[in-house]
């Protein structure tokens, strides 16, 4: 009896590979385009002080320091996984 693909097994069509970088991509991408639209449409409000010397702006920026980091290690354990199906 002949055995399925493991790609059809998985639910996957092998016209269509799941690429690990697009969510990596678009999340970043989303965080970057929102701050810098930020910066240039409400400036004002990125220079009002949250606390002490920090700005709006800089708390913002700082909390995209732990999204980063959670896409970046998202992708690193997708492409771990494909290259473990290659092999």
């Amino acid at each position: 009896m002949a055995v399925p693909h493991p790609e059809w097994r998985r639910g996957r069509s092998l016209r269509q590979p799941r690429r690990a970088g697009i969510q990596f991509i678009a999340v970043n991408t989303l965080l970057l385009t929102f701050n810098l639209l930020l910066g240039l449409l409400a400036s004002r409000a990125l220079t009002a002080r949250v606390f002490g010397e920090v700005t709006l702006g800089l708390a913002l920026l700082g909390a995209q320091v732990p999204a980063f980091a959670w896409t970046a290690a998202r992708y690193s354990r997708a492409v771990a996984r494909e290259q473990e199906n290659l092999a």
